[in-house]
């Protein structure tokens, strides 16, 4: 098997001679994400309480060491930015998929097709 890219912002430590996606896709942005989903409704409290104790598990040396060598880099964020990360990457994904023919665009969103 040959690795022609990651989709990291930079070179993976674990594939250095690998390059990353942006060197041959310049303005590529797709990172590739984690994380945590919780009903809708779920308290503001909770949420941030979650966030917090998953930010600091991740910091512990062991849990580091352990996804560092499998080539995860944790980068912890509040609850309302990987809201809007999930939200970008469905319309991102929607649009892919409405210009493949994959699914049909909602009525009136025609003009996803010619962007």
């Amino acid at each position: 098997m040959l690795a022609l890219a990651v989709v990291n912002p930079q070179r993976s430590p674990l594939l250095p001679d690998v390059p990353a996606m942006v060197e041959s896709l310049p303005g590529y942005e797709r990172d590739g994400s984690f994380g945590l989903l919780a009903p809708a409704g779920t308290p503001r409290p909770i949420l941030n309480q979650i966030s917090k104790e998953v930010g600091r598990v991740l910091a512990l040396p062991d849990i580091r060491e352990r996804l560092d060598a499998m080539g995860f880099a944790p980068a912890p964020t509040t609850p309302e930015e990987f809201d809007r990360i999930v939200r970008a990457d469905i319309a991102t994904f929607t649009k892919i998929g409405i210009l493949a023919g994959l699914i049909r665009a909602p009525e009136g969103a025609a003009a996803a097709r010619s962007q």
